[in-house]
């Protein structure tokens, strides 16, 4: 079975953004769609998301407040660097929703963890 990973800031978590982004990607993906806050749970470290990702056909990421947290850029640096696609779940100036693939994530700021990086996308 197809499976896809979404990665997104713990700021999101349980709340109504997340749902609608959740809601969106099991639509756009034909396939399970593993959501850490509702799939996995805490599971300390960065290394546990990683071993699932490794497992997974894509990660869906969605930004916030146009960037990306330590975590998520290292999901998606990690995902792409092994050949795991990644694709942006944005919205249009109407609200509706849209996917981009990400080719690149840059980190901008070490010292925040929350505005850490952004996603270049194609």
């Amino acid at each position: 079975m197809r499976t896809a990973y979404f990665a997104h800031s713990k700021r999101k978590y349980n709340t109504a953004d997340e749902a609608a982004e959740l809601a969106f990607i099991q639509k756009h993906f034909k396939g399970e769609v593993i959501c850490p806050n509702n799939n996995l749970g805490e599971l300390g470290g960065i290394e546990p998301y990683l071993k699932v990702i490794q497992s997974t056909n894509c990660v869906y990421v969605s930004e916030y407040f146009g960037m990306i947290g330590r975590g998520v850029y290292d999901e998606c640096h990690f995902a792409l660097t092994n050949g795991i696609n990644v694709v942006a779940v944005r919205k249009d100036i109407k609200g509706k929703f849209f996917v981009q693939i990400v080719r690149d994530v840059v980190e901008i700021n070490e010292n925040d963890f929350i505005r850490f990086g952004l996603l270049i996308t194609k």
